[in-house]
């Protein structure tokens, strides 16, 4: 073939062997880099978007306090929801003495089970 002895043959072809082995080898080690980052950019993600929701949970139930503190004397029904609600989404100790702060007023009426 092509006039090579066939010695040259041979080495030609382990040549192109090794070649094709270390660029398999090399893609392979790229492809796993690859998967390691978009994992780790993913997981990275899934973490911002947990504390993104907690703090707009926290947003949203001091802005339910603010409002049932607001209404105490005005509306103290709509308080004690508000507050209830403030609680529900976000049950921290602050919430939890809003909703005290609503069930103790005595304009607020009993809630309906």
């Amino acid at each position: 073939m092509r006039g090579l002895p066939e010695d040259d043959l041979k080495s030609e072809g382990m040549r192109d062997t090794r070649r094709n082995l270390r660029t398999a080898r090399i893609t392979a080690a790229i492809l796993g880099l690859l998967l390691l980052i978009t994992s780790t950019v993913s997981v990275i993600a899934l973490v911002q978007r947990a504390e993104a929701t907690r703090q707009r949970d926290h947003a949203v139930a001091q802005q339910l306090i603010s409002q049932s503190s607001f209404l105490a004397t005005r509306d103290p029904f709509g308080a004690r929801l508000k507050a209830l609600a403030a609680w529900r989404i976000d049950p921290t100790p602050e919430s939890h003495l809003a909703v005290l702060n609503a069930a103790v007023n005595p304009e607020t009426g009993l809630l309906a089970h």
